[in-house]
């Protein structure tokens, strides 16, 4: 089955190149999706615990397996069928287009500045505030960034950029990753003019050396973190030396299949209604006031382990898909993640405002960071990124009502 699911993804791979172009969030997002289901391709995955070294591995079973060929056909079946990629066709970067305004560039600059100097100088316990504060603070960082290289502001961009760097090296390794994804597809339009990149072109020494240091920072980010924060170089090397043994056994998509195979073999199941309940709490600005929890497939995925486990596990969205509606969830799933990718696209290349950088980190984090979590927490990031751009926008108004600023095209600069 994985050679069938293979070819199924090689030739959405085709159909999505002709259609709506590689370089779009729909490109991204097959590559996220790609890059999730190495393990159906190759038919190994890892478990998430395992008694000595020969228990790593194991092959997924047919059901497991069928699971990922459900949701692949899917997507092959929505990159066929959806009727309007007139905004594809019709669209070129270079045509003065301001992505972003310049008082919402500052505005998240000011804002930046503010949550690094609390989060660098904070040193009180990490109270539910201050959770708060950090996670609408990373977000604020990530679509101010994108700005800065959307209106090409280079001391901007580098200034922020050194404060994403903080973050990465301060524990969170997805941001970094995640704002890569959105700014690579903004840097292959611009480079290329276009969303439609003929593969070839994919060499290019400027995009093939962004490309595969972004893939570095997926592989390797866990080792480059933990190597820096305990002062060893040397077990950076020593991963990158045994890439064969490191892959097998810390290449998070090994591990994050294994939710399939699990929920599969022991018919985990969530209730609807708590499953209503957790998406539907994405709602409150402030879910954990309420009682209300926006994890719960983790949460009780976690409780049903025969060991003790809080961390190493992650979610997966097929897995949770599976666990409340079966195979039909899945279809159901693959359609929510398609159509997102396809509504971030139609937005970002028809806006014109500062809008379009909030669906450009909309598109980079549903193209990668999708997969490996349940929809319920997935949903809670979005509701963060949206918290996060009103709030930019509510200091930009009172920015433009004080300052008087001119309005610059994003096209004319320095990066």
């Amino acid at each position: 089955m994985n050679i069938i699911i293979l070819f199924i993804a090689i030739i959405s791979l085709i159909v999505l190149s002709r259609r709506f172009g590689i370089a779009s969030f729909m490109g991204a997002g097959f590559v996220g999706f790609f890059i999730y289901s190495i393990p159906a391709f190759i038919n190994k995955a890892r478990y998430f615990w395992y008694l000595n070294s020969d228990f790593y591995i194991y092959e997924p079973s047919f059901k497991a397996m069928l699971v990922y060929l459900i949701a692949w056909f899917t997507f092959f079946l929505c990159v066929v069928s959806i009727p309007d990629v007139s905004r594809y066709k019709n669209y070129h970067f270079n045509k003065g287009r301001r992505f972003s305004s310049i008082e919402f560039l500052w505005s998240g600059v000011f804002l930046s500045t503010c949550f690094a100097t609390f989060i660098v100088f904070y040193s009180g316990d990490m109270t539910d505030s201050v959770g708060v504060i950090y996670l609408i603070g990373r977000w604020v960082v990530a679509l101010t960034l994108i700005a800065a290289f959307a209106y090409r502001s280079l001391i901007a961009f580098i200034y922020l950029f050194v404060i994403l760097l903080y973050w990465f090296f301060s524990g969170d390794r997805t941001l970094l990753g995640i704002t890569l994804v959105s700014m690579l597809v903004l840097f292959a339009q611009r480079l290329y003019q276009s969303t439609y990149v003929s593969f070839y072109k994919l060499f290019n020494f400027k995009f093939f050396t962004v490309f595969f240091g972004l893939l570095f920072v997926i592989i390797f980010g866990k080792a480059i973190y933990i190597g820096v924060a305990e002062s060893r170089i040397d077990l950076i090397q020593n991963k990158i030396a045994n890439l064969n043994d490191f892959l097998s056994k810390s290449f998070e998509p090994m591990i994050i299949f294994n939710h399939v195979q699990y929920v599969v073999d022991t018919s985990f199941q969530i209730p609807v209604i708590d499953f209503l309940e957790s998406i539907f709490s994405n709602f409150l600005i402030y879910p954990s006031a309420f009682g209300q929890s926006t994890n719960v497939y983790s949460q009780q995925l976690i409780s049903s382990f025969p060991i003790s486990m809080s961390y190493g596990v992650a979610g997966n969205y097929w897995a949770h898909a599976y666990s409340v509606f079966g195979f039909i969830g899945v279809v159901f799933f693959a359609l929510i993640f398609v159509f997102s990718l396809y509504a971030c696209d139609r937005v970002f290349l028809a806006r014109a405002r500062p809008i379009a950088i909030l669906f450009a980190l909309l598109g980079g984090l549903i193209a990668i960071y999708t997969f490996r979590n349940g929809l319920d927490n997935f949903l809670s990031f979005l509701r963060q990124i949206f918290i996060a751009y009103f709030l930019i926008r509510f200091v930009s108004f009172f920015i433009r009502a004080i300052l008087p600023f001119k309005k610059r095209c994003s096209l004319t600069s320095d990066i």
